[in-house]
């Protein structure tokens, strides 16, 4: 299991932002970076399931945790009417 940020191999600069983590009320200590993936307990977030979600894109974290790496935040965009 690889825990070591892939962003960071890559040069890439860790994109999880401070209004989310000030909003959950989260410290770095509460989050699992793994391939560029910054986790946290779905719990902390007011949901009641179980397992952890990247606070950046929003996967949820394999068992084994060899998800692909994160692509980033997520960009929500409305269609244009066909």
């Amino acid at each position: 299991m690889n825990s070591t940020p892939i962003a960071a191999e890559e040069g890439r600069k860790e994109v999880t932002s401070p209004q989310k983590m000030s909003r959950y009320n989260l410290a770095e200590v509460d989050l699992l970076r793994e391939n560029g993936h910054s986790f946290v307990d779905v719990a902390k977030l007011g949901l009641k399931h179980d397992g952890k979600c990247c606070l950046d894109c929003g996967i949820m974290r394999r068992v084994d945790g060899q998800n692909k790496p994160c692509k980033g935040p997520v960009k929500l965009e409305l269609r244009g009417a066909s």
